[in-house]
This record gives C-alpha cells, structure tokens and sequence, in this order.
C-alpha cells in the first residue's frame, strides 16, 4: 500500500467512526424504561409485541425516539418474592431509569399468600423500584387487575374480586404514604371482561391499548411527549 493509499484508507476510517450511529453529537440521547412484573407485564399469551410496555414505548416514540425498548424484569407466574430475588441477581443500573413501572401481587394472591405477607414484600419490590428510578417521580404503580372476571377465574370461583381488592388497597395506602404514582386498571378488567387472550386469562391487546391511554395521562409523561414535539 503506497503512502496516498495508507492516508485515504485513514481518512475514511476516521470518517466512519465519526458518524456512527450514537456517536454524532447531535444524536439524541434516549431515556431508559424498566418494566417489572409477572405475566400481566411480558403479555403471557399474545405476541409480546402488544404487551403494554412494547405499546407504552410505542406510544411514547410517536413522533420521534424518544425512549430505548424496555427492558424487563419480569416473568410468567412471578410472585413480590420471585421478583425481589431475580433482582438481586442485577447488579448496577441503580437510579438510570426516567421510567420504571411495577405491576406485581397477583400470583402472591393466586397462592394464598397472606395480605399481612404481601404488604411486606410489595414494600419492598416498590423499593426496588425507587432504587432503580432518577426520581420517585417517574415511577408508576399498577394495580392488579382482577382475573376473577375471566372465563378462567370464574369456573374457579371463590372470593377473587374481593381478595384482588385488598391486595390493591394495600399497594395504594403504601404508595400515597410514599408518594408515588398508583394507576387504577382494576376496572379496565372489570369493564371489559371479554377482553381476554385465548388462553382465557390474561389481557388482549386491545386491553392493554386501555392501560396505555391511561398511563400516557401522567403529567410527566405528557411533559415528555410535548418536549420531544418541539
């Protein structure tokens, strides 16, 4: 290779590294998003593409990248304790998330588990929440919807609605006293009981949408989306 060869093969290596992607300091920087749940969050059933974390980014991103894909930390049949421990398995990452929502307790009520046990346990995943969130104020709490509606839930009947009922005034006195956001989706499940995955258990997509259109009324996120249309 001659002397001119070696400086243009310099040059446009150089080129190259300094427009690659997420490089240009022009390039936005994107926000982090953390999801963390049960299969109510990784949308047992239905293509995860619909799963309401895929449909928030989604929505988010509308007009322009605003967010990175979730991530999440969550999994079909978790439990607060099935959360807290994958958890522990996570090093790192402690308050990098301008976006952390936490929907969890349904298989703790599933399994019997006491409200006295839940309200400790949920405490402490709503802990783990706030560590890995900028600020408490961008974090999000779900309330658990009620399967007692589904076709599942009612062939296995007993008390569902009312125990889901006080599993979710449970995490909502802890989340006043800690001033976080708590979204009430309970009644989504319970105004649209047909919307239901073919599993006859957990959400359609288009329940999800409801959720969604919900969460997207939360002033921080609006103030978001306002700011990423400038």
């Amino acid at each position: 290779m001659t002397w001119t060869q070696s400086l243009l093969f310099f040059c446009a290596a150089l080129a190259a590294c300094a427009t690659a992607p997420g490089t240009h300091p022009n390039d936005p920087v994107l926000k982090n998003y953390l999801a963390l749940g049960d299969s109510y969050t990784v949308a047992e059933s239905i293509d995860s593409k619909n799963a309401f974390p895929e449909q928030l980014v989604d929505s988010l991103n509308r007009n322009d990248k605003l967010f990175n894909a979730p991530e999440i930390i969550a999994r079909t049949g978790w439990t607060t304790h099935d959360l807290l421990a994958a958890a522990k398995g996570i090093s790192g990452k402690d308050h990098s998330y301008e976006l952390v929502t936490l929907l969890i307790g349904v298989n703790d009520e599933y399994a019997g588990d006491s409200p006295e046990n839940y309200r400790k346990t949920f405490a402490q995943t709503l802990a783990l929440a706030r560590r890995k969130a900028r600020a408490d104020s961008c974090i999000i709490v779900l309330s658990i919807p009620d399967y007692g509606v589904t076709p599942f839930g009612r062939e296995r009947g007993g008390n569902i609605s009312e125990r889901i009922d006080l599993y979710n005034a449970i995490s909502k006195e802890i989340c006043s006293k800690e001033n976080i956001t708590w979204i009430d989706i309970t009644g989504y499940s319970r105004q649209h009981p047909s919307e239901v995955a073919t599993d006859g258990l957990h959400p359609s997509a288009t329940q999800y949408s409801r959720w969604v259109q919900r969460i997207l009324k939360e002033p921080f996120l609006l103030r978001m989306m306002q700011e990423e249309s400038k």
